[in-house]
């Protein structure tokens, strides 16, 4: 899941790769935390991948400061994206596709590290949490006023 909190999120801004249309959560680590209370669940442990698409989100957001388009490369990498209307829209395209190719090298150089320093100093891209349910069962009646807060 996306940390918010996270070095990419704070350097990308609204370029933040892993910003997605209809996706609603984008947690911190701590909201995570009280995310789990309200399910009864007692996180073990947060983390964040050192490689993965950890990466590949850091690396997409500074691209992303480029381009035209959000997230230009994974999406042409999908199939999501298509040319179409006049010859603006192709332009765009076509310079997308240039910037991203050209971008890529340099971008990768500084990406790829900043995004393993920040994982190593739990500030990456990723949220990975690992969860139990809490040990003690509840009354109904606390269940209830849980739910009320």
């Amino acid at each position: 899941m996306a940390n918010r909190d996270s070095w990419q999120a704070r350097l990308g801004g609204l370029n933040w790769a892993a910003l997605e249309t209809g996706r609603g959560l984008y947690p911190t680590p701590r909201a995570l935390a009280l995310l789990a209370e309200k399910a009864d669940l007692s996180i073990d442990r947060i983390d964040s991948p050192r490689w993965g698409v950890g990466q590949v989100w850091m690396w997409q957001t500074m691209v992303n400061a480029f381009t035209f388009e959000h997230n230009f490369a994974l999406r042409v990498r999908a199939g999501l994206t298509r040319v179409s209307g006049g010859s603006g829209s192709r332009l765009k395209h076509a310079i997308d596709a240039v910037v991203t190719v050209l971008a890529t090298p340099l971008v990768l150089v500084v990406a790829l590290p900043l995004e393993l320093i920040a994982a190593l100093a739990g500030k990456g891209g990723v949220l990975v949490a690992r969860a139990m349910r809490s040990e003690a069962p509840q009354s109904s009646e606390e269940e209830y006023e849980k739910v009320d807060q």
